[in-house]
């Protein structure tokens, strides 16, 4: 019988169902339940709360921490970051000795469950527009200082993001060889002009910022006029080198941390393979001034002679942006948290590790450019990008992100008062 996502306590033995499941209770057959409840209302019970309050048999009592030490990817115990919630029982530790864990027939069934269920609703989803399972309203959102807090401290368990948002000089010499960090089996060497590059402390150190925002790059944000609200924040974060000059009335300039993952070198800029592809980039990256950029050169093989090329060419032209490399613990330790929390994503997207580190140094964090379905609540077709036409599938089980459910986890949040998220246009002030 095919079952949706499901999470189990360690130790234990019993099941308990997940976000994933508890969004999906809908009418769209057996394998994703006949409860009919809409997401919204779980999402107004606190769908993070563990569903009984009583520890796997043989693990901490509620409430019960460790520290995470430096290379492993977060606590032993962790307590749900929401105040009321149980104590969530899921330990990494545990999971590390063979606790059970999510088959791979329970991913493949639960992804199956989410595809169908959004694509096959979505036209009924568009129809109903506000009351349908995304229920969402920026009108009358207020911060929820006291959650905001409580998720700082409890992602604080597995990871700290002023630490954590790049390695630097420090850490390794040239000609070091590091494993990959999802790619075990494969090497990488640090080449002189790498080592040149990273930081000599954290570009995040002591950083505190009182309004944030972080851009994702949906076609949703297209005719939002949300520029000028985006630029109005502290400190402005944009995934992907994604271009603003063109698009400024919607995205906003304002760029203080810039992601750029290395398949942006061959998709947005030719590959390098002719002189005018290497000065778009290089002009590009001029507008970044003294702007972090971002660059994650340790997750997988494939990508290191376009991290080569990029910082030859920073070099080079004597570029004032500062390079960041993120951590080689990050992506499991962010991972490890929103496991942790009953979320059972595959790999953490940008857009999702950009809110987790913002929350180490941001008191209010405002998300745009977050959409990933396509049609929006009015029927009308959204761009994967609002910068190309790229084509991509949403539901697709090859993709190492869950993005719908991302979205639906941000916008729980986003309802409990912990973020802000705009999937509109802005409201001008």
């Amino acid at each position: 019988m095919r079952n949706c996502l499901r999470s189990f306590t360690p130790g234990g033995g019993g099941l308990k169902r997940s976000l994933a499941q508890l969004s999906e209770e809908r009418d769209f057959g057996p394998a994703c339940g006949h409860r009919r409840r809409t997401w919204a209302s779980q999402a107004d019970k606190g769908v993070f709360r563990s569903l009984g309050d009583e520890p796997a048999r043989g693990g901490p009592s509620p409430g019960a921490t460790e520290g995470s030490g430096r290379g492993g990817p977060g606590p032993a115990g962790s307590v749900a970051p929401f105040p009321g919630g149980a104590a969530l029982s899921l330990q990494l530790r545990e999971r590390a000795r063979g606790a059970p864990t999510l088959t791979e027939q329970e991913e493949r069934d639960g992804e199956l469950c989410l595809s169908r269920s959004l694509v096959n609703s979505s036209d009924k989803v568009i129809r109903k527009a506000g009351s349908s399972i995304f229920q969402h309203s920026v009108e009358g959102w207020k911060i929820n200082s006291s959650l905001v807090l409580e998720i700082r401290k409890n992602i604080l368990r597995f990871l700290d993001a002023e630490r954590d948002v790049s390695v630097v000089k420090s850490s390794f010499k040239p000609g070091d060889v590091i494993h990959y960090v999802l790619d075990r089996r494969r090497t990488l060497n640090i080449s002189q002009d790498l080592h040149s590059l990273l930081p000599e402390v954290s570009p995040m150190k002591n950083r505190r910022f009182k309004s944030c925002a972080v851009v994702g790059n949906s076609g949703i944000l297209l005719d939002s006029e949300c520029g000028k609200e985006i630029d109005s924040h502290n400190f402005v974060i944009r995934c992907n080198l994604a271009p603003v000059v063109e698009f400024a009335a919607d995205v906003g300039t304002k760029s203080d941390f810039i992601t750029m993952n290395p398949s942006v070198v061959q998709r947005a800029f030719g590959g390098f393979r002719n002189e005018s592809d290497r000065e778009k980039f290089v002009h590009r990256l001029s507008m970044l001034n003294d702007s972090v950029l971002w660059i994650p050169a340790f997750m997988v093989k494939g990508g290191e002679k376009h991290v080569e090329w990029v910082n030859a060419l920073i070099l080079k032209n004597k570029l004032k942006v500062r390079t960041a490399y993120p951590s080689l613990r990050l992506i499991h330790a962010v991972r490890g948290y929103w496991l942790t929390n009953k979320v059972p994503i595959k790999r953490p997207s940008t857009g999702l590790l950009m809110y987790t580190l913002a929350t180490r140094f941001c008191d209010e964090i405002h998300l745009y450019g977050f959409w990933p379905f396509p049609k929006d609540l009015n029927g009308k077709a959204v761009k994967y990008h609002y910068y190309d036409d790229l084509k991509y599938r949403y539901f697709s089980n090859a993709s190492p992100h869950r993005m719908p459910l991302e979205f639906k986890t941000l916008n729980v949040l986003h309802n409990r008062g912990a973020l802000k998220l705009t999937t509109g246009k802005c409201v001008k002030q």
